[in-house]
């Protein structure tokens, strides 16, 4: 067992040391891509304390900067030119419907690259109220600013869900039934998320001892995929059936991490 756990130590310390490098990778290729990026450029140099200088650093440390994903992809304007003028040419703050980032339009904007979860997006409730009302919760809503983070946990979403749908002299009526149930799917999400992380250090222990576990890496593959599909679907805001896909991926990553701890011996 001591011979085990030491094992599971070294992979998971190994596969540490790989995301680190691969962060550090990621930033240099990002750096190199952006660095002909006059919008970059030009709001690195602004550290007066402001909201312009906290909004560029936030963009700095997001998941948009590490992917080499400008300013312009998603405001518009020009980066190629240093003219000022012409580098804010067609941007127009959210507020304003012709922006790029308004609530009726971003959607679209976040399309570009986030093509399927859109999809998903574009065929919920919540989007056919944003197109007829302009009262719907956009992408933005729920992933703000530079979606330097991602509401994820069961009680973050259900907090948020309950801002429209259950609060106390709110526009709807309140139904507390939806933020529970929110609640509901997205833990399930994350137990799945879990229980993943576990084959996947189990899968590093296996392969470091030779043990032939190609049915299970194959079945992790699968299951992987499946937890990406609800997560996909999760943007529909169909719960019942976001949960059900949840439920069933929970339920098969479980029995691949069980014949898993048979053959590797670990509890």
């Amino acid at each position: 067992m001591l011979k085990v756990t030491a094992v599971l130590l070294f992979a998971i310390l190994s596969g540490l040391g790989s995301s680190l490098d691969g962060d550090r990778t990621s930033k240099q290729a990002s750096s190199e891509a952006l660095k002909t990026n006059s919008c970059v450029t030009c709001h690195s140099r602004i550290f007066a304390a402001s909201d312009l200088s906290n909004r560029y650093l936030e963009w700095r440390l997001s998941v948009h900067a590490a992917n080499s994903i400008g300013c312009d992809k998603c405001h518009g304007g020009d980066p190629t030119t240093d003219d000022i003028k012409q580098a804010h040419r067609e941007i127009f703050p959210p507020s304003n419907s012709r922006s790029r980032l308004s609530d009726s339009n971003v959607p679209e904007t976040c399309a570009s690259c986030h093509k399927a979860i859109a999809s998903s997006f574009v065929e919920s409730a919540h989007y056919r109220r944003l197109r007829t009302s302009g009262m719907g919760p956009s992408c933005s809503s729920c992933h703000p600013r530079m979606a330097s983070s991602v509401w994820r946990s069961g009680s973050e979403g259900e907090r948020l869900c309950a801002y429209c749908h259950n609060a106390a002299d709110g526009i709807l009526p309140r139904r507390p039934d939806i933020p529970a149930n929110s609640k509901a799917t997205l833990d399930a999400i994350q137990r799945s998320r879990y229980v993943l992380g576990l084959i996947s250090d189990l899968l590093v222990a296996a392969e470091k001892r030779n043990i032939a576990v190609d049915a299970e890496k194959k079945d992790a593959v699968a299951v992987r995929a499946s937890l990406e599909g609800a997560k996909v679907a999760w943007h529909t805001f169909n719960l019942d059936r976001v949960l059900d896909m949840a439920n069933k991926t929970f339920v098969q990553a479980v029995d691949i991490k069980d014949r898993l701890n048979k053959k590797v011996g670990h509890d």
